[in-house]
């Protein structure tokens, strides 16, 4: 339900996994990611992580479960439609018949 729960479940039951890490991503910035984009992560999604501040839209190290949990481990997060199109390769957007930059 909430990534908060769920990596300081982590933090608990399998410490080894936890500590070897390098980053923890949501869906959204694991899929950029695959796609060999930098990891980011819209503010409604982030939100939902409870590791994130909705007001200032910024990543919150006060609700953070550890150092591991917070703005470091995470990608950047951004308003919904910002970083599209940009994002991709040209010879992406052609094959998909996208708008031109």
């Amino acid at each position: 339900m909430f990534t908060v729960f769920k990596l300081l479940w982590l933090k608990q039951q399998r410490p080894d996994v936890f500590a070897n890490a390098r980053q923890f991503l949501c869906f959204e910035d694991l899929f950029q990611q695959r796609l060999g984009l930098e990891p980011a992560i819209s503010w409604p999604l982030a939100g939902r992580t409870m590791l994130f501040n909705v007001r200032t839209h910024e990543w919150d190290d006060e609700n953070s479960a550890s150092d591991r949990t917070g703005p470091a481990a995470a990608g950047p997060a951004h308003s919904v439609g910002q970083r599209g199109w940009e994002r991709f390769p040209a010879r992406w957007l052609a094959n998909w018949a996208c708008p031109r930059r």
